[in-house]
């Protein structure tokens, strides 16, 4: 009898962490969409030309932003450039403020790529992780469609959302 209780007792505990794990409250948020305005940007980039087709990029991007996103963002990467064609410019970040008011800093990683005349093409960044208020953030942000202009007032979407 006591084996029939134990079954009927791991049966109930399966049963409900089922119902927990499939309830709206478990899972994760739907994202919406943020805005994050460049207030101001400055930018250092160090070029080490390697060879007459090839170029070492270095650089820092410091960035204050505004909107839904209010604080400092700092880009970071570095890349080896080939003239004349399509170059991939891998970057992290380090963003320290508030997204919708909830304090912390973000971790990003992506990427930006240019086009073989050097023209802008596609930007990503993704959110790795973060600390705080901002613990649990996850998103991204995708410039394809709207491609920065690299002067002030440019205008990130970011699509979030809270994770439990």
């Amino acid at each position: 009898m006591l084996s029939r209780t134990m079954v009927g007792i791991v049966a109930l505990a399966l049963l409900s962490s089922v119902l927990v794990a499939t309830s709206p409250q478990a899972s994760a948020s739907r994202p919406i969409m943020t805005i994050a305005d460049t207030l101001s940007r400055t930018n250092t980039l160090i070029f080490e030309p390697l060879n007459h087709q090839v170029i070492k990029l270095t650089f820092t991007s410091v960035q204050q932003w505004a909107g839904d996103w209010v604080g400092i963002n700092v880009f970071e990467g570095q890349a080896v450039l080939r003239v004349g064609k399509i170059n991939t410019v891998p970057a992290t970040g380090t963003f320290t403020g508030t997204v919708l008011g909830k304090f912390g800093t973000l971790t990003l990683a992506g990427a930006t790529i240019f086009r073989d005349d050097g023209s802008f093409m596609m930007d990503h960044f993704t959110i790795i992780d973060g600390t705080g208020e901002l613990e649990n953030l996850r998103g991204h942000v995708g410039l394809d469609e709207h491609p920065p202009t690299f002067e002030l007032n440019d205008r990130m979407v970011w699509w979030i959302h809270f994770e439990p």
